[in-house]
């Protein structure tokens, strides 16, 4: 099997900041290539690649479309490793890859110092860095959808390792959609996007400042910060929350109840045709049952008839044989006296007379 096809990237859009370089680069085997939109920017380390932002006027949201969907020139890697450019390697990215994307397609870190998700949405707003209101709408939507998340703990996106499959490019588009509709910091919808795209994430748990494998600079104190009113507003949060989860439940049981409600009234209008079709067949068998006993009534009939002309003939050839029998009586009485005559005929003298002079006549 031949090895697979690796790069890092980054994106820089907006000429908020210098391009950190990457030493470990010069050493690597793999290409570093870094998007920008910044036509003089150069590097010792970076292959540089001009890209048009997707959002001219937003150069966060267009970076972070390069974040979660990658460019088309990574398309022929099977296997990237994306870093914020904040982040600085401390080793070969291969090092990195061969242990992220052992038994995982998708590997980030966990934030090594927030405790909930929750208190990610906190800081945020607090620190300004989004708009206020559409971070707390997106607060409430996931609380609302997925309380659990809440109280887990967030994940950092400074690097993500992933490989190039259908799923984690689907997890990809979910991601972006997300930041899209809702707040551009990537870290506070990665968890959502990965449930709504079913799209496991493996967890590194290290310290995101420092590990074996990178540097990252330290981040303002004033962003750990948990404000006080944070606990009084996040009490305040979960009543509505729970009314609402118990008004979603109780919707989800009604819409529930009117689907069985459907699906009985489909069964009995099932059931109904299906009865209306065999009280049809069985009227239509009636009228052939009907017709068969009217034909077989009228053969019956005819038959009848027949019968009693047979027994009239029989009743007359009875009287004719009566008659023959009668008349062959007659006839025979007539011929035992004609032979009783004959006999006596016979019998006379005169007769025995007769024959003798016949015989002496013939001599």
């Amino acid at each position: 099997m031949s090895a697979a096809r690796r790069a890092v990237y980054t994106a820089l859009l907006g000429g908020y900041e210098a391009l950190r370089e990457q030493p470990t680069a010069l050493r690597s085997g793999i290409p570093y290539i870094c998007f920008t939109d910044d036509p003089e920017l150069t590097s010792s380390t970076w292959h540089v690649e001009q890209v048009t932002p997707l959002f001219p006027h937003d150069p966060t949201r267009s970076s972070r479309e390069l974040k979660t969907g990658g460019h088309p020139l990574l398309a022929d890697f099977d296997e990237t490793l994306w870093i914020d450019n904040r982040v600085e390697l401390t080793v070969d990215a291969s090092d990195v890859l061969d242990v992220w994307l052992k038994d995982s397609d998708l590997t980030m870190m966990e934030h090594s110092f927030r405790e909930r998700l929750i208190d990610e949405f906190t800081a945020v707003a607090d620190a300004g860095i989004d708009a206020t209101d559409r971070v707390w709408e997106q607060l409430l939507h996931y609380a609302e959808q997925r309380p659990d998340l809440m109280d887990g703990k967030p994940l950092w996106t400074g690097m993500i390792a992933r490989r190039n499959t259908s799923t984690t490019g689907r997890f990809g588009r979910v991601w972006q959609h997300h930041i899209d509709r809702y707040s551009r910091r990537d870290q506070l919808s990665v968890q959502m996007a990965a449930a709504d795209a079913d799209s496991p994430i493996r967890v590194i748990r290290r310290d995101n400042r420092e590990s074996e494998w990178h540097r990252w600079p330290p981040v303002d104190e004033q962003l750990r910060r948990r404000p006080a009113y944070h606990s009084r507003w996040e009490d305040a949060l979960r009543a509505p929350l729970l009314t609402a989860a118990k008004l979603r439940e109780r919707n989800r049981r009604l819409e529930q109840r009117v689907f069985e409600l459907e699906d009985a009234a489909s069964a009995h209008e099932s059931r109904a045709v299906e009865a209306a079709e065999k009280l049809e067949h069985a009227k239509q068998a009636i009228r052939t049952a009907e017709d068969r006993a009217q034909a077989l009534h009228e053969d019956l009939a005819r038959t009848a008839d027949q019968l009693r002309q047979e027994q009239q003939r029989n009743a007359d050839l009875n009287h004719d044989v009566e008659d023959q029998r009668q008349t062959a009586s007659a006839l025979r009485d007539q011929l035992a006296a004609a032979r009783n005559e004959l006999n006596a005929l016979r019998s006379s003298r005169s007769f025995v007379l007769a024959r003798r002079l016949v015989h002496i006549l013939r001599r």
